[in-house]
């Protein structure tokens, strides 16, 4: 059996995207501090785009474990290639700061991604049990739904992980500021013979705004 890789988590916590949130950054902190992953393997890094140096201060004496930078650009895209271009690890997982993560999460990160040209896309489902939620993140997910011989053929940048080479040399098109780079770094993997895979154990609840967002 292979030894366990380092992996970076990149955390998108931009105020103005998750300001009204039930699952604020301390939630995600907390969930991905608490991983069955050895923590020396464990490298957290924040982005917090559009904060305060207080706030800044704020997190980074509460999770001293992690790398807090701030950003000045909030652009959703922009941000998430920032912080990979600041990651040291093998593999480089992607996390959004209204979301809570499995405590299996990067275990299972590190048995999808087999060789340097697979992705692993992991599930997220809304935070709420009600059919309306359900319904919604029928929808909001839809990356899911797009299966072609059994592979993905779209993923949620809230909750993915690529090989730290190929997302670096790839990375989402800074173009795109808050919706479509995640279609569109899809669809050049997928042109690029990259294999996305759907790891169901790779698991996350993301906050529920309502049927209007």
């Amino acid at each position: 059996m292979r030894e366990r890789r380092k992996i970076s988590v990149v955390v998108e916590a931009s105020e103005a995207a998750h300001g009204d949130s039930c699952i604020q950054l301390t939630d995600a902190l907390n969930s991905l501090e608490h991983q069955d992953y050895p923590k020396e393997l464990t490298e957290i890094i924040v982005i917090t785009a559009g904060s305060d140096a207080d706030t800044v201060q704020k997190y980074a004496e509460a999770f001293p474990r992690c790398r807090i930078h701030f950003y000045k650009d909030t652009g959703y895209f922009r941000v998430k290639n920032y912080g990979a271009s600041l990651a040291t690890g093998e593999i480089i997982a992607l996390a959004d700061s209204d979301c809570i993560y499995d405590k299996g999460w990067l275990k299972s990160i590190d048995d999808g991604i087999i060789d340097e040209n697979t992705v692993s896309a992991g599930l997220t489902e809304l935070d709420t049990g009600t059919l309306m939620s359900r319904m919604c993140a029928f929808y909001d997910m839809h990356w899911m739904l797009f299966r072609v011989s059994g592979k993905i053929k779209r993923f949620n940048s809230n909750n993915v992980a690529f090989p730290a080479k190929l997302f670096k040399e790839t990375g989402y098109d800074p173009t795109f500021d808050r919706f479509g780079g995640c279609v569109n770094l899809a669809w050049r993997l997928n042109r690029n013979g990259v294999a996305i895979i759907f790891a169901e154990k790779q698991h996350a609840r993301h906050n529920y705004y309502g049927i209007f967002r």
